[in-house]
């Protein structure tokens, strides 16, 4: 609920756009529930997952006080904003209570066995379920998540509103920009390496003639676009890609 008003899309608070849009930038939902006593069933008595409780628990509750829509509130949110919900449930840890107070440092040998195989079940359910950090169709590198993070951060130390667009604006710039710089620096060290070739009389290096270099340097152009593109970020890429055609043009001519 608070996060829904410290974060904009498109220049929107969270709560006043779309959920359907907002959702796109959400993470799945996984409701951990430790020490659970209650048995899985619904109201008529019949045997639920605990996926299936949780979908009870977001069901509107009737009432027109101001703690029951608060509640509903909440309830909308999380609705809302997380196409993929599970829940998973486990009993208490122990039953002593002295144990229960340091539950952290205890090891497994000391825990209930049941509680100790659903932690192990949760472990598994948790990474085979994970997924990359995807924004906008693309998946995230480590590197441009770091960056994303630290966007979210600085706006957040400064008292602004995070925008998700603009973090991704951000990271597009960014990413771009050392796209361009690989493409280029490709492009200079394959040319430069495969413009040698060995002759087969003296079975030393020399360059290879003209016509193979003009042959050489169209290829290598067409490649190092199709590789920028393959790793650029955003949309508009057409000033980016007129960049590295110039410069590596240049790199050409000097080299001819």
């Amino acid at each position: 609920m608070n996060l829904s008003k410290q974060l904009e899309v498109k220049g929107q608070k969270v709560e006043d756009s779309d959920p359907d849009m907002v959702s796109e930038y959400f993470p799945s939902f996984l409701w951990v529930v430790r020490d659970f006593s209650l048995k899985l069933q619904d109201e008529f008595k019949n045997v639920i997952s605990s996926k299936q409780y949780l979908e009870n628990a977001l069901k509107e509750q009737r009432g027109t006080s101001d703690a029951a829509e608060k509640k509903n509130k909440i309830r909308r949110l999380i609705q809302n904003y997380f196409k993929e919900k599970d829940c998973f449930t486990m009993i208490r840890p122990t039953e002593d209570e002295r144990d229960l107070q340091n539950v952290q440092s205890l090891d497994d040998s000391q825990l209930r066995k049941e509680f100790v195989n659903q932690m192990q079940n949760l472990r598994h359910k948790v990474f085979k379920r994970v997924k990359p950090k995807r924004m906008n169709g693309r998946v995230l590198t480590g590197q441009m998540f770091l960056e994303l993070c630290q966007t979210y951060t600085e706006s957040i130390n400064k008292g602004s509103v995070p925008s998700i667009n603009s973090a991704w604006n951000n990271l597009c710039k960014n990413e771009n920009q050392r796209a361009v710089q690989e493409a280029i620096r490709s492009f200079q060290s394959t040319l430069e390496c495969q413009s040698l070739t060995t002759d087969p009389k003296t079975n030393k290096k020399c360059m290879i003639d003209m016509e193979q270099l003009k042959s050489l340097n169209k290829r290598l152009q067409e490649e190092m676009l199709e590789q920028f593109k393959s790793k650029a970020l955003g949309e508009d890429t057409n000033e980016l890609s007129q960049k590295i055609t110039s410069e590596v043009t240049e790199i050409y001519q000097q080299f001819k």
